[in-house]
């Protein structure tokens, strides 16, 4: 790790988390039946939660919008 994660690393899984800011991520490591890693990159607490309502309210947003016939304001939030 040479400094720059700090977790966990055992025989069946490891999980990484970067020394630098901003850290708020987190590498997830698996073994398989075929003796290789399956990885997992997901954020950590409070950002994996942040993530899920930012995603729910532009769906939302999205829905109502076009209920209402505003189409401008769906399309810019589906490209960006």
């Amino acid at each position: 790790m040479n400094g720059f994660y700090t977790g966990y690393i055992g025989p069946e899984k490891f999980e990484l988390m970067p020394k630098r800011f901003p850290n708020n991520h987190r590498l997830i490591g698996l073994i398989n039946e075929n003796g290789n890693y399956d990885l997992k990159f997901d954020f950590k607490w409070p950002m994996n939660i942040a993530g899920k309502v930012l995603i729910r309210f532009v769906i939302l947003t999205i829905i109502v919008s076009l209920i209402n016939g505003n189409w401008i304001l769906p399309i810019t939030l589906v490209i960006f």
